[in-house]
């Protein structure tokens, strides 16, 4: 963890366990499933900003009368969309990493007693 960064145990939002971060922090866990779901993670983000940017400059072109083909609603509309189903499984994806971790961290610890 880095020295200036707060103590994730101390968020009352926490996602994981506290007990996962304390393995973490103790390199009990493996890190792999993390670094997909952050490459998972940085992927639907960077398209989510792309189709937001998209929306956003057509808003602005449509505003200023600069573009013959501004996007219609309904264009629109599915564009967010695709944007609340990539963020929606993201979610998906943090959950079941987070259920993951429980998992593998309560049957580690079974094996250790």
């Amino acid at each position: 963890m880095l020295a200036d960064s707060p103590n994730p145990l101390d968020d009352s939002f926490l996602r994981f366990l506290p007990e996962v971060y304390q393995a973490a922090q103790v390199k009990e866990l493996d890190a792999l499933p993390l670094l997909h779901s952050l490459e998972y993670a940085r992927e639907v983000a960077t398209g989510a900003q792309a189709i937001l940017r998209v929306i956003r400059n057509n808003e602005n072109l449509k505003v200023s009368h600069l573009t013959a083909y501004p996007l219609n609603d309904t264009t629109t509309d599915q564009m967010l969309a695709l944007c609340i189903a990539s963020l929606n499984l993201l979610n998906e994806q943090i959950e079941s990493l987070a259920d993951h971790y429980a998992t593998t961290l309560k049957a580690s610890r079974e094996r250790e007693v």
